[in-house]
């Protein structure tokens, strides 16, 4: 047993003082001598089905080595200066020359690329105590996404959403980015966006919608309006119980809509046309200012010397005919186009100044008429002397 024991050593100095050489395996493997143990192949080792660095299975004897269960689990090079690992023969993760790690994909071409066939399956989940993802994208670099279509610029991204088409003709929604936060009795907040100071625009988040057609785009970009397509196309898209404090969209600041129509409410209703803004079922407010463009959309011009007042016959003949006042919208006009309030306020002023001004000729009027029946008092009563 001495003797034996003694062998052993040898063979094992043998094995390890090799100098400066590394050792090399000879054999077709060398693994441990449990199941399930590590194994490292000599001279394969190429395949996900047969990793370079595996687990052998419980068959596996001193000469053959089998791999774990059957399946290849484990490391091995797939091509040149590339690691692949590898779970039941199939690759899982690769890491490329360039250092860019693919998970689902061998075509990695940014530093993480995560990708998943299983419809149901996110690509990734992310459950932490405080923060389940956290991205920040640090400086503008001409390796980041370019996106033309929308500025035309290089931007810093710290989260960027992108749901493509495909082929799968199954009914549901393709969402670039999915926020939902549940379950906290103070604040949830689904997505945060926020945009610090810079010398071009800040946007806390972007929503941008572009297709040929839909009900609600247009097919110009940042456009938003009904057509008579079938599919749905909103930038942003808020839907919050109908309750106190809940809201679909909030905005605490200045809000700039810089084209588009605003509609609250349902917008098939009679809504003229050529306005940016309709609600349904009214506004309440303390207050309302509507701008007046220049000093000749008001009615002062009234009171100039060469305005044509019209003769008041002339007014009630108008009247009988049409049944409201010369320069006054008509009652089907106002269905049809609606209430413009800045004009309908100038045009009652001008209707107002036009009765002061009656009302200035009737007083001359009535004053000359005063004086005539005064004189004439006077004359009946000397002819009476």
């Amino acid at each position: 047993m001495k003797n034996l024991n003694i062998f052993k050593i040898a063979v094992f100095i043998a094995i390890t003082s090799t100098g400066a050489f590394a050792q090399q395996i000879t054999g077709s493997s060398s693994f441990s001598p449990t199941a399930g143990g590590a194994r490292i192949l000599a001279a394969q080792g190429d395949t996900a089905a047969n990793p370079a660095i595996g687990f052998q299975s419980s068959v596996s004897t001193t000469t053959t080595a089998q791999n774990d269960g059957g399946g290849g689990n484990g490391i091995f090079r797939p091509i040149a200066n590339n690691m692949a690992f590898s779970t039941g023969s199939v690759e899982r993760m690769r890491i490329n020359q360039a250092g860019f790690v693919g998970i689902g994909t061998a075509t990695a071409t940014n530093q993480l690329e995560v990708v998943t066939t299983v419809l149901t399956n996110p690509a990734i989940y992310a459950s932490g105590k405080s923060v389940g993802i956290y991205a920040e994208a640090t400086a503008q670099e001409s390796n980041l996404i370019k996106r033309s279509n929308i500025y035309g610029d290089l931007d810093g991204i710290a989260v960027f959403g992108n749901a493509k088409y495909t082929t799968n003709t199954t009914n549901g929604s393709m969402y670039g980015v999915v926020g939902s936060a549940t379950e906290i009795s103070i604040n949830n907040v689904g997505v945060f966006g926020e945009a610090k100071n810079a010398n071009g625009y800040n946007h806390g988040v972007v929503g941008y919608v572009n297709s040929p057609t839909g009900i609600y785009n247009s097919g110009v970009a940042g456009h938003v309006e009904l057509n008579t397509t079938a599919v749905f196309n909103r930038a942003i898209w808020g839907n919050a119980p109908v309750a106190a404090n809940h809201f679909a969209g909030y905005f605490d600041g200045n809000v700039d809509i810089k084209s588009g129509v605003v509609t609250i409410g349902d917008g098939s209703l009679c809504t003229p046309t050529g306005y940016k803004l309709f609600v349904e079922q009214g506004i309440l407010t303390e207050k309302v200012k509507v701008a007046v463009n220049c000093s000749t959309a008001w009615a002062d011009y009234v009171f100039a010397n060469d305005y044509k007042l019209k003769p008041l016959s002339e007014v009630e003949a108008y009247v009988k005919e049409n049944k409201h006042l010369p320069n006054v919208p008509s009652a089907d006009e106002l269905v049809k186009e609606g209430l413009d309030l800045g004009k309908m306020q100038a045009t009652q002023m001008e209707k107002i100044e036009e009765l002061t001004l009656y009302l200035i000729e009737m007083k001359k009027e009535i004053n000359a008429l005063q004086n005539e029946n005064q004189s004439l008092k006077v004359l009946v009563s000397q002819s009476k002397n």
